[in-house]
């Protein structure tokens, strides 16, 4: 935090007021040595004693004026150094690595706890090098364009960081310019990403894996939001009847149905969803030639983290 008293402005206010206490002093002590010495001797005492009291008063004004100022001055100055204090505690004790970045060059200028941690490097080492000292170098040719666009408007983005000893790990940068003591630095904060990237991966690979599973059953398989909307539907599917889809890629499953049917089997879907229960019903659904053939079908409903049906 800065003090917003302008020393310019402050100064002339200072020097306004013994300006006016001099003019005042000057008039009326004038007047009242006129009017009150009657010989050269009186005069002459009464100068100099004028002349002291002058300066102490004017002493005594101006100490009180510069102490009142320098007062504001210190509590602005302790409550700046205690910003700094907090900010940099936070920084220090940040979980995310936090790196200060000069904008011209990319060099680090600040580094905290958590990146000499994650980069293997010491916070002096650091200090030494420039941030694409710590990218793969297939991606320092995006260096320049993302530090602009970060001192332009923000960035968030993903990429790859090199360790000290070689090894490296997917990182998510924020990056965002500021004006640091009249230099423009980017503050980029990054995390490791490498465990979200093994849980996407594991998704991908059971989604992968449910969908090898549901291509290779002889039985129709599909899974739909509580509009009733398929999202995912096996091959068996596909060639049993034919998908139409919609023009958000879903498919709608009550046109697999027969129309007299198709009531019923609606009714036991809204059942299931309202309940969050498995239901069953025996139904007929329409070929792809125009028959249609008797099935037994489960809905199983599958419910979210805040345990609705989704």
């Amino acid at each position: 935090m800065k003090s917003n008293r302008n020393p310019t402005l402050t100064a002339s206010k200072i020097a306004s007021v013994y300006a006016l206490v001099s003019a005042v002093w000057i008039l009326f002590s004038d007047q009242l040595l006129a009017a009150t010495a009657t010989t050269v001797e009186t005069i002459t005492v009464m100068q100099m004693v004028k002349g002291w009291a002058f300066v102490l008063t004017t002493s005594v004004l101006i100490f009180f004026l510069m102490r009142q100022e320098m007062s504001r001055f210190f509590k602005a100055d302790k409550a700046q150094m205690a910003s700094e204090s907090n900010f940099r505690m936070l920084v220090e004790n940040s979980r995310d690595i936090i790196l200060f970045v000069d904008r011209e060059n990319g060099r680090i200028l600040e580094a905290n706890f958590a990146a000499s941690a994650a980069y293997g490097y010491s916070r002096d080492e650091l200090l030494e090098l420039r941030i694409q000292d710590l990218r793969e170098p297939e991606t320092i040719g995006l260096v320049p364009g993302q530090m602009a666009k970060a001192d332009a408007e923000g960035i968030l983005f993903e990429t790859v960081h090199r360790r000290r000893d070689g090894s490296t790990f997917p990182a998510e940068i924020s990056s965002r310019g500021a004006t640091i003591s009249g230099k423009r630095t980017l503050i980029s904060v990054g995390r490791d990403i490498t465990q979200r990237k093994r849980s996407e991966e594991a998704l991908r690979n059971s989604e992968l894996q449910f969908r090898n599973l549901a291509n290779s059953m002889p039985q129709l398989v599909w899974t739909a939001t509580p509009d009733g909307r398929v999202d995912y539907y096996n091959r068996r599917i596909e060639e049993f009847h034919g998908i139409v889809e919609q023009p958000d890629g879903s498919w709608e499953w009550s046109k697999a149905v027969h129309p007299e049917d198709l009531q019923p089997t609606v009714d036991g879907f809204q059942h299931a969803i309202s309940s969050g229960l498995t239901h069953e019903i025996e139904h007929r659904l329409l070929h792809r030639d125009g028959s249609c053939r008797w099935y037994l079908s489960r809905a199983i409903p599958v419910r979210d983290q805040e345990g609705r049906v989704a």
